[in-house]
Formats: C-alpha cells, sequence, structure tokens
C-alpha cells in the first residue's frame, strides 16, 4: 500500500469518529491582591508601544483577518493557526502600510494554534520582536497590541491573571481579530501569542506562551514554489502525522469543509479507496452551502459521481446529486432522470431529499445559519 493511500486512511479513522467528543475548560481561581508581584522597571507604555509596533503585522485572507508578530529580520512572522486554516491567500500588512505575501511556513500545528511563515519580501529588512526568557509573573503589568476587529495595530493593557504551563490569562481588552497579537511584559518583551477570549465574560482573555513555538522559529522554510491556493499547498506538503493533525483540527471545530480541501488534493490519485468520495463528497457539498464556493460544488458533484461509477454509496450519492443537479445550470439537464431513479429505487430518500429543500429553502428565506439543515443528509 502506497504511503500516500496510508495517510489517506490513518486519516478518514479519525473523520469516521465524528461522535467524538472534545471539550476542555479552563477556570481561573482569584488571587489575592497583596499576592501580586508588580515589577519596578517597568518603561513607559508610550516607548513599548513605539518599540515593537513596527514588529506587528495585520493579516487578511479571503474569509478571516487577524494578527501577527514578526520574530525575524528575514520577515518571519508568527500567528494563530486558525485566522489562516481556511486561507486560499495570506496577505500581511505592517504598521507602515507596506503589504506583503505570505509564501511558506517554518512550522505548523493546529492543535496547539500556531503558526509560523514566511513572508515573500527577499529584499526587505524587518524589525523583530524581542522575545523574553519566559519569565512571567502573575500580577505583573502587560500590553498588548494587535488587530481587534480591524482595527489595526491597537493597544491595550492589562495584568496576568494566571499563568500555567499551556496558557497566560491576562485582563488586557482585545477582540476579534486579536488573534495571533502579542502579549508583551512590562519591559516591552514578548510572552506570548494571543489565542482567544472567553465569551460573555469580561476580559478572560489567554494567550500561548513563547515555549510552543520559539524553538521552530529557524527551521527550514517549506515553500510555495508552484503558488498553489494555501491550503492546497499546506496539505500537499503534510507528513502523515501533520495531515492526521489537520483532520482532527476540523472535526474538533465542525469544520468539515475543511476535511474536504485537505483530502481533495489526493482523490485525484489511482489508489484513493473509491468508498470514501461520497465523504469527501458530502464534505464539499457541506462547503458549498455554507461558504458558497462555487468550486466546492463542482467538486461535490465530481466526487458523488465517480462514487457511483464505483459502485460505492449510490443511494446517499443519489440523494446528493438531486440537490447539486438542481443548483448547477451546466447539469440541470441531469436533475429529472436522477430525481426519478431515487423516486423508483429509494423512495425514503426521496421523501428525505424534499424535507432538505424546504428546510434549506426556509433557512434562507429566514437568513439564518443553513448548517442544521445538513443533519437529515
Amino acid at each position: 500500500m502506497s504511503r500516500i493511500l496510508k495517510r489517506i486512511i490513518l486519516s478518514l479513522c479519525i473523520i469516521l469518529s465524528f461522535y467524538f467528543v472534545y471539550s476542555c475548560s479552563v477556570q481561573a481561581e482569584a488571587v489575592p491582591a497583596d499576592t501580586y508581584n508588580l515589577q519596578s522597571s517597568s518603561a513607559p507604555a508610550t516607548q513599548i508601544y513605539n518599540k515593537n509596533v513596527h514588529s506587528m503585522v495585520y493579516i487578511k485572507t479571503q474569509s478571516a483577518q487577524g494578527s501577527g508578530v514578526i520574530v525575524d529580520e528575514a520577515g518571519t512572522i508568527v500567528t494563530c493557526f486558525y485566522v489562516i486554516a481556511d486561507a486560499d491567500y495570506i496577505n500581511v500588512k505592517t504598521q507602515d502600510g507596506s503589504t506583503y505575501t505570505v509564501n511558506g511556513f517554518k512550522y505548523i500545528n493546529p492543535l496547539t494554534d500556531v503558526a509560523i511563515l514566511t513572508l515573500d519580501a527577499p529584499f526587505s529588512k524587518f524589525v523583530p520582536i524581542s522575545i523574553d526568557k519566559d519569565n512571567i509573573q502573575v500580577g505583573e503589568k502587560v500590553y498588548t497590541i494587535s488587530s481587534p476587529k480591524g482595527l489595526q495595530f491597537s493597544f491595550s493593557d492589562g495584568m496576568v491573571n494566571q499563568y500555567t504551563d499551556n496558557y497566560i490569562q491576562f485582563s488586557a481588552p482585545i477582540s476579534t481579530g486579536s488573534s495571533g497579537g502579542a502579549l508583551l511584559d512590562a519591559q516591552g518583551n514578548l510572552i506570548g501569542i494571543i489565542t482567544s477570549l472567553l465569551k460573555q465574560s469580561q476580559n478572560i482573555n489567554f494567550a500561548l506562551p513563547n515555549k510552543f513555538y520559539v524553538q521552530q522559529i529557524n527551521n527550514t522554510t517549506i515553500k510555495n514554489i508552484y503558488n498553489l491556493k494555501w491550503t492546497d499547498f499546506v496539505a500537499s506538503n503534510a507528513s502523515v502525522e501533520q495531515f492526521n493533525l489537520y483532520t482532527e483540527y476540523a472535526i474538533k471545530e465542525n469544520q468539515y469543509g475543511l476535511i474536504y480541501r485537505y483530502i481533495k488534493p489526493y482523490t485525484i490519485l489511482k489508489d484513493f479507496p473509491s468508498s470514501i468520495y461520497a465523504l469527501i463528497g458530502a464534505c464539499a457539498m457541506y462547503d458549498f452551502f455554507t461558504n458558497y464556493q462555487e468550486q466546492s460544488k463542482i467538486d461535490a458533484i465530481d466526487l458523488f459521481e465517480k462514487s457511483i461509477r464505483a459502485n460505492k454509496n449510490i443511494e446517499s450519492s443519489l440523494l446528493a446529486l438531486v440537490a447539486l443537479y438542481k443548483l448547477d445550470n451546466s447539469r440541470i439537464h441531469l436533475y429529472d432522470k436522477t430525481l426519478a431513479i431515487l423516486r423508483d429505487y429509494f423512495p425514503y430518500s426521496y421523501e428525505q431529499y424534499w424535507i432538505f429543500i424546504d428546510n434549506l429553502q426556509y433557512a434562507l428565506a429566514q437568513k439564518t445559519d443553513v448548517k442544521s439543515v445538513f443533519l437529515i443528509i
């Protein structure tokens, strides 16, 4: 069995465990005020901002935005994986208004939410941020620089509320778009990358300590020399272990469209398991109805048709194709014939199709999330 086929089978063992429940909860204990150990050598806030803002970047993809930190003169940046998880491209803007394209990566770990990326800027010299030696104390003053809600290079302050081996909890205000930004200590040194906030709470925020990525900053760069779409590039350069991390992340985050995008490059291989075409087709169909990507619809049709030609998952593939043919002008002529086959040979699925259509039309009319519609498929 080829190495690539083993990669696919190993990954799909994870995919088929859809009902495995992931959960993670964090509870911070209150710290008495008299235990705070505030550092006396703090730098003025304005000085800290001016020192570090040139080491920050604003990140934009076709579907997301976030923040990042420059960590070397060549333009290596650290950000959160989820900011660029489903990117077709990644553009970066620095504080002086210069823009760059991400052309490769040094390290990606979806489960710790880290991505170390490289910029296409061979003649530029960047200002790297100063990284602390992991000397973090509860109660010390901290600052953030990030781009919350697209408000680029915003500055805020707070303190460390809790520090463990896995995260730094801090109170400096952040918001959506801050992910990947810098958490700085009282001297203006980087102590962590902003990752998340606790919803429906007041300034309960989290950052990933430096130790989760500093050792990988000098890794060899894997470059996107063929200018592939970013997610296709990442998937095609994944080891079996890395590929499993991507699919595990996609399942944990209910990002079934990502499963399709990660596996798509391998569906053209001769030894790709034909029994899996319908599963990946369902993920592509999900991506089409939730993200309205035309290419996802085309790929879904192709995968379901391949499944039928291979005599695999006939009923579910026909059910999906009826819904997709109806929405594709180039294949609308196949709709009536396929619907008749479904009615004559699979009456239960025929009834499910009309329920699906009714629910979908209702969701679209109400402008609500259509994801729930797929529970009946």
